[in-house]
C-alpha cells in the first residue's frame, strides 16, 4: 500500500511551461488542411477563417513546443486541399518526406461526411470520409456528396508510413445529423464541420445503423507496421463538430488541444510532460464546459475521442511513452488526469498509521451518485494493486457497482479474505468512480489482488484502463446521445509502522 503526493490526482494550481526538449529532427514532417471554402460555394462554411486560424495556430504549437522546423509543415487551404492533393502529400511530403523513426503529423479543419460502405469492413454499412475542396454536391439522395476521401483511403495511405510515429488530428464530424433534429434560433447556432444534409440522411439508411455507427471509433485505425500511430477525433461518431465563435473563430477542438499545449494547461500534474491522456482530459473537460454555454447547439454533446488505447500514455509532443523504472504519483496521473470533482470519500479502518500485527484492515468508499468503482493501491516502493473488482468480488456479481451514499467496504465479510499489516509500509489508495458504466478492459475485469508485474502497469494496465474511462457513454443505445463518461479520483494515505 504506497503514497501519491496530496494533488498528485487533483488539478494543481500553476502549471509548468511546457516545451519540447531536444535538437529539432529536420525529417520530421507536418501536413495541415484547412477548408473555409469549398468549390461548391453551398459547402462553404458561413463563418470565415475558422480553419486558417486552427492551422495556423496548430502550426504555432508544432514549431514553438514540438520542434518541427516551420519549412517542414506544409499548409493546404481551400482550394489547394483537393482530393488528389491530399492523398498525394500524404504519400509524398509525409511518406517520402521522413524515415522511420521520425514523426508525421496530419491535420484537418473542414467538412467530415460519410457515405456508404463499399469494402464490407464497417459494422455500420458507412465509411467516415474527410470533404475535400473539389468535393461535388450531387443533390441525390442515396449519394448526396461525391468525391469525398474515404477512411479506407486513408487508412491505406497512413499505414503505407511504416516505422514512422504518425499522429492524425480531425477537427470534423462524421453524423450528418444522426439523431434527432436540432432546432435553435440561427444567431446562437455555431456552424459544424459536417454538412447538414437532411434530404439526405434517410436515403442513406442511416437510423436503423445508428446503434452500430455510435460505437465507431475514430477516423484513422489501422496500425503502422514498426510505427506508431495516434489518432485524434474531435467529436464522437455520432456528433457534431462545432466552430467556435467567441472570439476569433476557431474550431472548439482545435482552440482546447493548442491551448493544453501552448500554455501547458494539460499538463495537470505540472511534472513538464504532457501525455495524450492528460491532454484528453483536458480537451474533454473544455468541451463539456462550451456545451455549458452553449446548451442549444450541443444537443448531442461534445466528446472528443483518442485511439488506440496505447496511445494514452504517448508524450503529445515526442509520440513517445516513457518506459518508467518506478511506478511514481506522476505515472499515475499521466494516465488517470482528473480530480476528485464529484466529493468521493475513502476512510480506513482502522485509521492510518497502523502498527504491523493490526489485523482486519479495510477501506471504506463512499460516493454521492451510483457507479463504478475501481480501487488501486501505489506503495512507494512503486508496487500497484488492484483491490477492487477481483476474483472475490466477481463471485457475488458486484461488476465494480457502487451504490451512491452506500458505503462499500472492501474487503467486505462475504470475500472470505482479510487485509493485515504484515510489514512496515507506506503508500495510497486511489479510488475511482465512473458515473456510467464503462467497458473495463480484462486486464481489470479478471484482476487478483496481486501487484500488477511494472513493466505491465505503463505499458498495457494503466492505457487500457484509460481508454476505457474515454470511450462515449450510451454508445449502445440508440435513444440517447453519447457523451463523455463522468468521472472522479480519490486518494487516501495511509501508513503502517514497526511496534516500538
Amino acid at each position: 500500500m504506497s503514497t501519491l503526493k496530496n494533488t498528485a490526482l487533483g488539478f494543481v494550481a500553476g502549471a509548468t511551461l511546457f516545451g519540447f526538449v531536444g535538437h529539432v529532427e529536420a525529417a520530421d514532417r507536418a501536413l495541415l488542411i484547412g477548408l473555409d471554402q469549398y468549390s461548391d460555394k453551398r459547402l462553404s462554411f458561413k463563418v470565415q477563417k475558422s480553419a486558417a486560424n486552427d492551422v495556423e495556430s496548430m502550426k504555432s504549437v508544432l514549431v514553438s513546443k514540438q520542434g518541427f522546423a516551420g519549412e517542414n509543415v506544409k499548409i493546404l487551404q481551400n482550394g489547394a486541399a483537393t482530393k488528389q492533393a491530399i492523398l498525394a502529400e500524404i504519400k509524398d511530403w509525409l511518406g517520402s518526406g521522413t524515415k522511420p523513426g521520425d514523426r508525421a503529423v496530419f491535420y484537418f479543419a473542414g467538412h467530415g461526411y460519410f457515405q456508404k460502405d463499399t469494402s464490407g469492413d464497417e459494422k455500420d454499412g458507412l465509411d467516415e470520409t474527410l470533404v475535400p475542396f473539389d468535393a461535388v454536391l450531387t443533390g441525390e439522395k442515396s449519394t448526396p456528396i461525391t468525391g469525398m476521401v474515404s477512411d479506407d483511403e486513408l487508412n491505406a495511405a497512413f499505414a503505407a508510413l511504416s516505422g514512422r510515429r504518425v499522429s492524425v488530428i480531425v477537427d470534423a464530424g462524421h453524423s450528418g445529423t444522426l439523431t434527432r433534429a436540432i432546432v435553435v434560433e440561427a444567431k446562437s447556432l455555431p456552424e459544424a464541420r459536417s454538412p447538414q444534409l437532411d434530404f439526405a440522411t434517410r436515403a442513406i439508411t442511416v437510423e436503423p445503423r445508428l446503434k452500430a455507427q455510435k460505437l465507431e471509433g475514430v477516423l484513422i485505425d489501422h496500425k503502422i507496421p514498426k510505427g506508431s500511430l495516434t489518432s485524434w477525433s474531435a467529436v464522437s461518431s455520432s456528433q457534431r463538430a462545432l466552430i467556435n465563435t467567441e472570439g476569433a473563430p476557431r474550431g472548439v477542438f482545435t482552440g482546447l488541444y493548442v491551448e493544453g499545449i501552448a500554455q501547458a494547461k494539460a499538463d495537470l500534474n505540472s511534472n513538464g510532460v504532457i501525455t495524450n491522456a492528460e491532454l484528453l482530459g483536458y480537451i474533454t473537460k473544455g468541451s463539456k464546459a462550451y456545451c455549458g454555454r452553449h446548451k442549444q447547439a450541443c444537443e448531442m454533446g461534445l466528446t472528443p475521442r483518442l485511439e488506440p488505447a496505447e496511445a494514452f500514455g504517448r508524450n503529445v509532443a515526442t509520440g513517445i511513452a516513457k518506459k518508467p523504472a518506478k511506478i511514481t504519483p506522476d505515472v499515475i496521473t499521466d494516465f488517470l488526469s482528473k480530480g476528485n470533482v464529484h466529493g468521493v470519500v475513502i476512510q480506513q479502518i482502522p485509521k492510518s498509521p497502523v502498527v504491523v500485527g493490526a489485523r482486519d484492515i479495510r477501506f471504506r468508499v463512499v460516493s454521492p451518485h451510483d457507479g463504478y468503482l475501481v480501487l488501486l493501491n501505489l506503495t512507494d516502493k512503486g508496487d500497484l494493486l488492484q483491490l477492487f473488482p477481483n476474483a472475490f468480488s466477481r463471485k457475488h456479481d458486484r461488476d465494480g457497482k457502487i451504490r451512491g451514499k452506500s458505503p462499500m467496504t472492501i474487503p467486505d465479510d462475504y470475500y472470505g479474505l482479510k487485509f493485515h499489516a504484515t510489514a512496515p509500509s507506506t503508500g495510497q489508495i486511489i479510488a475511482l468512480v465512473a458515473r456510467e458504466k464503462i467497458d473495463l478492459p480484462k486486464a481489470v475485469k479478471t484482476r487478483s489482488i496481486e501487484v500488477i508485474p511494472r513493466q505491465q502497469v505503463a505499458a498495457t494496465y494503466l492505457p487500457e484502463l484509460a481508454a476505457s474511462l474515454s470511450r462515449p457513454a450510451h454508445a449502445g443505445k440508440d435513444k440517447i446521445n453519447t457523451k463523455a463518461v463522468d468521472w472522479s479520483v480519490a486518494t487516501l494515505k495511509y501508513a503502517i509502522v514497526p511496534r516500538k
